[in-house]
């Protein structure tokens, strides 16, 4: 089992959602969260000529819990939703996962999971 971690810019999650649900992954968990790269954050030329910025981006973070060899099609379809070739474009992080529990019922392992 594998735990995939997705930073993608918010404007991309829909269609990186369907393309899930096409790859047949329904699981997931999501957030809105705020960071920045090497890009150290967003500047911009402001309403008064000078210039304006944010310290951190808006992005999307996605975490999927897989099987082994669901892992490469399903980063393989991320990277063609999200990849622009442009600054900002995202991340992707595959980690084992361990262990996992179902509070609910005590199971563990993939079925707790998948």
């Amino acid at each position: 089992m594998k735990e995939i971690i997705a930073i993608i810019r918010p404007g991309r999650w829909t269609a990186t959602k369907a393309k899930l649900v096409e790859l047949g992954v329904t699981s997931y968990t999501t957030s809105r969260v705020a960071g920045r790269g090497r890009q150290k954050g967003l500047r911009y030329l402001g309403r008064r000529g000078g210039t304006v910025g944010m310290r951190t981006v808006p992005k999307r973070l996605i975490w999927l819990w897989l099987h082994e060899e669901q892992v490469s099609p399903v980063v393989e379809a991320i990277m063609a939703v999200n990849r622009t070739g442009s600054i900002g474009d995202g991340k992707v992080f595959i980690c084992p996962a361990e262990d996992a529990v179902r509070l609910r019922t005590g199971d563990r392992g993939e079925i707790a999971v998948l």
